[in-house]
């Protein structure tokens, strides 16, 4: 009774500690893709759209996202749904969500963490000169209680953690992050299923249990299977479990050859499924084109960015939603050697000590296999590639890979012939570091109140972030503020030349203030690089529209008709058209054009204007 007593103690102080750190999310808004993906979906309004939920990529409510083609991820779909049909768009309902699920996974590490020392137990010394009986025998009561305790303070220490670590603060503050907490509630629910369907021997009679038999075993392994499907639908990360699973087998079994593949076929049917269905909704697995061609740049990129993402679990410092990378494209590289050096030298520690420390292998493939599907998608888009990888989003069920592994080194400090010194410095650096994350994390989740406060932290501790003063322009030439957003832009264009869509929107900047000229020659210099950018040809419009150059407006008015996807955008150009047709005294072409532009928007003012002018102009 004292041991399960002592377990719910520190259950309730575990899920306190993650309440108090992010409570000061529920005054955040929406940020980022928010806007688009919960704010701007219609599909989550009514549940008459959710066969598109089930169809369609998270972006398909906008087919003119660049991003349409490349999520399949229903269940966060549904999510939003369902928090739209219980909150509205009051940021708060869908922030305490979040955290929710973040205490809920943080008590899944909790319980996983438990379960995952003590089905091991019977092959780790546990005292000096103590082993459990390897024979199926009972065993002694002190020993188990000597188990459950290591096992509680492992547990609980990876579980604090990986609550508290700074990096999660991008998942759980980030409202439309909640597919990363799905994937992962249901993937640890899995496996935590699966350990009880499969123990180690003489885990069941560590924990006083017995095999599980019969129907119940049945249902049980479907529940397991049921939770894989619902993590892949979540995010396609969720696919990864399956390595898990056989990391967990293999330290069990101790050999490859007496691995249970039988076990393994209905979580191949179930991957297998999800591909079939994602392939059917993206019209394709993965649609994109890779940026870096060649195979070998892809493999050769995956040691420096793992290197980073380990350095981020290590010290999460100068934390931002777009990090800036640039793909390593030489193994003379210094960093692409250490990088190198550094992962073949855990690789090698891990396999050196996986009979010694059987858990140690299943939290680092908890760590690593997620990450996997990061490196499939390495450098996908040559507008972003270098901004995409890595993110902190990616190291959520990682992290709790990572804080696993700490708590069962952290356990052994609290060993019965463990000295009192290594005791009290375990503790000491357990709370010290605990209390830093939580403060971190605490003040982290500030940063993610707006988009202005979420761009400013990012660029207070990365000024050299031109994604970040890209976005930042953005949102002051949504504020009515051109001049701020000239200066953001041209900064981009210093760290960054020829960056992607500078040119037009300071161009525009430049048009509201009244400097023309400028911004004829932003929108020429687009045109040069991009010659069928509509968006481009219609500004030059507008400007020898207002300047009575008439010839030179018609003439881009026409190229930009002839690649405009936005039927907004159709009828604007088609407007202009009338009036540049209209001021060459050609009434008939400017009337056809007008007529056009009514037809795509019956209820355009501007359409039927020109209608009534141009026809009075025939009379």
């Amino acid at each position: 009774m004292k041991i399960e007593f002592s377990k719910k103690i520190l259950i309730a102080v575990l899920l306190v500690f993650t309440a108090l750190i992010y409570i000061n999310t529920l005054q955040n808004g929406f940020v980022y893709d928010d806007h688009g993906v919960v704010e701007g979906n219609l599909w989550i309004t009514d549940v008459k759209y959710l066969p598109n939920l089930l169809t369609s990529s998270i972006w398909g409510y906008d087919s003119n996202d660049i991003k349409s083609s490349e999520y399949f991820r229903p269940m966060t779909q549904i999510a939003y749904m369902i928090e739209y049909h219980l909150f509205g768009f009051k940021p708060w309902g869908w922030h305490l969500v979040n955290g929710l699920l973040h205490m809920l996974n943080a008590f899944m590490v909790f319980i996983v963490g438990r379960s995952l020392f003590i089905s091991f137990a019977s092959s780790t010394r546990l005292t000096e000169g103590v082993l459990l009986d390897a024979g199926g025998g009972a065993v002694d009561a002190g020993v188990r209680a000597q188990v459950e305790r290591r096992a509680l303070i492992a547990a609980f220490v990876a579980s604090l953690l990986f609550a508290a670590h700074p990096v999660n603060v991008e998942p759980v503050a980030w409202v439309a992050c909640i597919g990363e907490l799905m994937y992962m509630l249901f993937a640890m629910a899995a496996f935590y299923i699966y350990m009880q369907l499969y123990p180690v021997r003489d885990a069941g009679a560590l924990e006083g249990i017995g095999l599980v038999e019969g129907r119940r075993r049945v249902w049980l392994y479907l529940l397991s299977l049921g939770f894989y499907l619902l993590a892949a639908l979540s995010k396609e990360t969720g696919l990864t479990l399956p390595a898990v699973l056989i990391a967990y087998d293999y330290m069990r079994r101790k050999s490859i050859k007496s691995l249970p593949f039988k076990n393994y076929v209905p979580f191949v049917l179930v991957a297998i499924g999800y591909i079939l269905m994602r392939s059917y909704a993206l019209k394709g697995v993965s649609p994109r084109e890779a940026y870096l061609e060649h195979p070998l740049l892809q493999a050769l990129n995956f040691f420096p960015v793992m290197l980073k993402f380990l350095g981020k679990l290590v010290l999460p410092v100068n934390l931002t939603p777009a990090y800036i990378y640039e793909p390593v494209l030489s193994v003379a590289n210094p960093l692409m050697l250490v990088s190198i050096i550094v992962v073949i030298l855990l690789v090698c520690l891990l396999w050196r000590y996986r009979f010694r420390k059987p858990w140690l292998p299943v939290a680092a493939v908890i760590l690593f296999a997620p990450l996997t599907p990061t490196f499939l998608l390495l450098f996908r888009d040559h507008v972003l590639y270098h901004i995409a990888i890595p993110s902190d989003r990616f190291l959520y069920m990682p992290s709790a890979g990572a804080a696993l592994i700490v708590g069962f080194f952290v356990a052994r400090r609290f060993e019965d012939g463990a000295k009192d010194g290594f005791r009290k410095a375990a503790v000491v650096a357990f709370i010290a570091v605990a209390l830093l994350f939580g403060y971190g994390t605490a003040k982290r989740n500030t940063a993610w109140k707006s988009d202005a406060t979420l761009w400013e932290a990012t660029l207070a501790g990365n000024p050299d972030n031109y994604f970040a003063h890209f976005v930042m322009a953005e949102l002051h030439m949504n504020g009515g503020r051109p001049q701020d957003a000239v200066r953001e832009l041209n900064e981009v264009e210093r760290l960054r030349p020829g960056y992607p869509a500078v040119r037009h929107r300071r161009g525009m900047m430049y048009f509201a203030l009244g400097e023309i000229e400028l911004a004829e020659a932003d929108f020429e210099e687009v045109l040069r690089d991009d010659p069928k950018n509509s968006d481009a040809q219609y500004n030059l419009a507008v400007i020898y529209l207002g300047r009575g150059e008439f010839k030179s407006s018609l003439n881009a008015y026409k190229m930009a008709l002839e690649t405009v996807t936005s039927e907004f955008m159709r009828v604007m150009i088609l407007n202009g058209l009338a009036v540049s047709y209209a001021a060459l005294g050609e009434y008939g072409s400017a009337l056809a054009a007008a007529e056009g532009a009514l037809a795509i928007d019956p209820s355009n003012t501007e359409a039927k204007e020109n209608i009534s002018s141009l026809k009075r102009a025939l009379k």
